[in-house]
Order: structure tokens, then C-alpha cells, then sequence
């Protein structure tokens, strides 16, 4: 059994995809502001490591507080 045959490994590489998916336009508006707000306070090298994880984090607050509201209110 590789690991790839692993249901968990499945399962768990597909919810990380989905989560991805839902978040990506938002991921794709915030990673820019994030990454040059961090570059501009630190060093480079410390802005990228923590520019994604941040990115993250603002692109799924952005997607609850403006997508997820206007998908809901749109129904």
C-alpha cells in the first residue's frame, strides 16, 4: 500500500483542495497586500516565511465576511 491509496491521506488532501478552492479569489486579492505590507516591515526573508500562513488567514476572513455573506444573501 503506497501512500497515496490511503483513504486519510485521501480525505485529508481533498478537504485541504476544497478549502483552497473556496478560498482562492479571496487568497488571490490579499496575497499581494499581505506580502508587500510584510516586506515593507520586515526583512525579506521573514516576509515571505510569514506571508503565507498570513495570506491564508486574511484570505479565509475576507471570504467569510464578503463572500460567504454575499453567497448567502444572494439565495
Amino acid at each position: 500500500m503506497t501512500l497515496f491509496e490511503s483513504t486519510t491521506q485521501n480525505e485529508l488532501c481533498a478537504g485541504a483542495l476544497r478549502w483552497l478552492g473556496r478560498v482562492s479569489y479571496s487568497l488571490y486579492l490579499v496575497h499581494f497586500v499581505v506580502l508587500f505590507t510584510l516586506l515593507h516591515l520586515f526583512a525579506p526573508a521573514i516576509a515571505l516565511i510569514c506571508a503565507v500562513p498570513l495570506s491564508m488567514v486574511a484570505a479565509e476572513v475576507l471570504y467569510r465576511l464578503v463572500e460567504g455573506t454575499s453567497i448567502r444573501l444572494s439565495h
